[in-house]
Formats: C-alpha cells, structure tokens, sequence
C-alpha cells in the first residue's frame, strides 16, 4: 500500500494546521510524526485515514499500483486512537459485532477469542458507557490489531 500526499493542507477557520505537506508512506516502512503539542500531528493522522478532509493539496492510496477510492480506504485503514469514540449504548459484543459489518478480522479469531486477548472477556455484556477509559482504549486497539486488510490474502 502507498499513501501519497501532495502539498496537502488542513485548516479549521483561518488557522492552518498544517500546510504544504508532500509525503510518500510505503507498504512496510515504519514512520514516526513528530512534534510540539498542537503542531497538528493528531490532524495529519485524521486526514490520512479518513477522517477528516484535508483543505489543500491532494492525497491518494494505491495497493499495488491499482488507486484506491478515498471513500473505500477505511476497508484498508484501520486507527486506534483517544479521540475516536465508540458508541457508548453498546456492550462490548455489540460494539464487535457493529465494527464487523464493516470489516472482517484476522482468520483463526472470534469475538470472544479478541475480547479475552485483550483482557475484557468479563466485560462482554457491558455496556461501553460503564468501561474505564482503559478499556475503551483496550477495545479500539482490538479493533485495530485484529482487523484484516482485503488487500492481503492471509491476513
């Protein structure tokens, strides 16, 4: 997978975030984004996966060469992060079961396989909104690690 941006840019109001941004990321490098507090790294991370659309420039994902759509790149991203939420009125079953409706996870794991991974198998029938916000953070990694990309075959 290649994500590419090109003199990208991302404002809210008149402030810009970031501006100007030129970057290529390929499939099995590693990256680290750094900076002060506030310089927009958080940002930068949204409007690679999707989540927020950038103001300026342009950004695009390919996989293999082949493009991929913007509106289809969550199929490909996944992101664990504090400030995404979970639907609070969910137990943590529910939750799973809602997020794999979107996409599948690595083969060999069920739900409850991940749930006990990650230490919340007694959780199960909680609802989201009764969870610390270490266990929140516990749920959306799960989701994350243990999603499988459709661009690779076994996993």
């Amino acid at each position: 997978m290649t994500i590419s941006l090109n003199q990208a840019g991302k404002r809210f109001n008149y402030d810009w975030i970031f501006r100007r941004v030129s970057y290529t990321f390929h499939e099995g490098g590693r990256y680290a984004i750094l900076g002060p507090n506030g310089s927009g790294k958080s940002t930068l991370l949204q409007v690679i996966s999707g989540h927020l659309h950038h103001n300026e420039g342009t950004l695009s994902y390919s996989n293999a060469e082949e493009p991929i759509e913007p509106d289809a790149f969550f199929r490909y991203c996944a992101i664990a992060a504090p400030y995404q939420e979970l639907v609070e009125e969910f137990t943590l079953a529910e939750s799973i079961e809602f997020h794999l409706q979107f996409k599948s996870f690595l083969p060999g794991f069920t739900p409850k396989d991940i749930a006990a991974i990650v230490g919340l198998e007694k959780a199960w029938n909680k609802q989201i909104r009764y969870f610390s916000s270490g266990m929140k953070q516990r749920v959306k990694l799960a989701l994350s690690i243990f999603f499988r990309c459709p661009s690779t075959a076994a996993g």
